[in-house]
């Protein structure tokens, strides 16, 4: 873990009110590192940072997206993998283990039914199953966040992020603890999803 050098991202509007980052300059930035973790690495390092830029577009309450869309209206839709896993296909019980990963994201999925969500529907999507716990992207981004460093280290707080740590010293995928390729899909499904609001932003920025 932490093998891959930190990126400064580029910031963009350096625009500033008092000491503070305006808040469109901190989604341009926000926006720009989001996407160049997601894109350029597939490490542990990259996934859990890349959970506290998801956390401030999708949970913080205002979500910066919220607060930069006020002004502009751009409709946001995120676009995800709605295929049911086999063993609902085959009304079978769940397995002990399971992690979407990579499937979450309909460009990297085998066989995608993509399906159009909003942010809600987005967060309660399940991604992951421990022990007959389902884990869904909310609670799979908090624990990345809020446990396991992406933002400090706690105890998890319920029995989803229990679940989501259990899962992960448990299973590997791709050399990865279970939920880091997931959360990098998740990145990649934002970042197209929030684009054309960030693009709207730019532009009226001169950027």
């Amino acid at each position: 873990m932490f093998a891959q050098p930190l990126r400064r991202p580029p910031l963009g509007v350096r625009a500033t009110v008092g000491a503070h980052m305006h808040h469109d300059a901190l989604f341009l930035a926000t926006m720009d590192d989001l996407r160049n973790r997601v894109a350029a690495s597939q490490s542990e390092y990259e996934a859990l940072m890349s959970s506290a830029l998801l956390r401030k577009l999708l949970l913080d309450a205002p979500t910066l997206v919220d607060l930069v869309n006020r002004s502009h209206r751009v409709p946001v839709e995120y676009v995800v993998n709605a295929r049911p896993p086999v063993w609902k296909l085959l009304g079978e019980e769940p397995p002990v283990a399971y992690a979407i990963e990579d499937g979450l994201d309909p460009a990297t999925a085998h066989a995608p039914v993509p399906k159009t969500v909003n942010r809600d529907q987005l967060l309660s999507q399940m991604v992951a199953i421990y022990r007959g716990q389902e884990i869904t992207v909310k609670y799979l981004l908090r624990y990345a966040a809020h446990t396991a460093g992406g933002v400090h280290f706690d105890a998890p707080k319920n029995d989803q992020e229990r679940a989501a740590q259990a899962l992960g010293q448990q299973m590997r995928v791709g050399g990865h603890p279970a939920g880091v390729r997931t959360l990098l899909a998740l990145g990649r499904v934002v970042v197209r999803a929030i684009d054309p609001l960030r693009r709207r932003v730019a532009q009226e920025a001169g950027v």
